[in-house]
């Protein structure tokens, strides 16, 4: 990085000129720290982002898959043993179904995963503040999507990746 004095306006300003490169470089560094800083006590791989092993291969069936955000690499399976209800909430509280707990950015509850005869769909939380997207289109406050093979759910700054059975 280096600065520039610019005329702009008839007043001087200070430039800043940023290489992509080292820029990027940078962002990749930082987000490898925040890995390590939000790993509390998780035990699996070094770095903390499988959390305890529960890597995509690790996880049979339907699942989630987080493919940006601070445990990438983790599954989230989406299997209905045990649950009375075929439902999956994504959001930032802790001890849901998909817990995204480090992105201030996600709602509480952003959104929810169903399964109706085999087929899965998203549905945003009306009430959550951050919205979902799906391959980067946002879906309408409350609105629903049924979710394809490789479908990247957008829910704060972290990104899920769908994979059926």
């Amino acid at each position: 990085m280096r600065a520039e004095t610019l005329d702009y306006q008839g007043r001087r300003a200070m430039c800043y000129v940023v290489n992509p490169v080292k820029l990027y470089a940078l962002t990749e560094e930082l987000r490898r720290l925040s890995v390590r800083q939000a790993g509390h006590g998780l035990v699996g791989d070094a770095t903390g982002t499988l959390a305890g092993g529960s890597g995509p291969d690790a996880v049979e069936g339907p699942r989630l898959v987080l493919v940006h955000g601070v445990y990438e690499g983790r599954a989230y399976p989406l299997r209905s043993a045990g649950k009375a209800e075929r439902r999956w909430v994504v959001g930032r509280a802790r001890g849901l179904d998909v817990s995204l707990d480090y992105d201030p950015f996600v709602s509480t509850e952003n959104c929810f995963i169903t399964e109706e005869a085999g087929r899965f769909t998203v549905a945003d939380v009306a009430a959550s503040k951050n919205g979902t997207s799906v391959n980067w289109v946002p879906l309408a406050k409350g609105g629903t999507r049924v979710l394809r093979a490789a479908d990247v759910i957008g829910v704060g700054r972290s990104l899920l990746s769908f994979a059926p059975a």
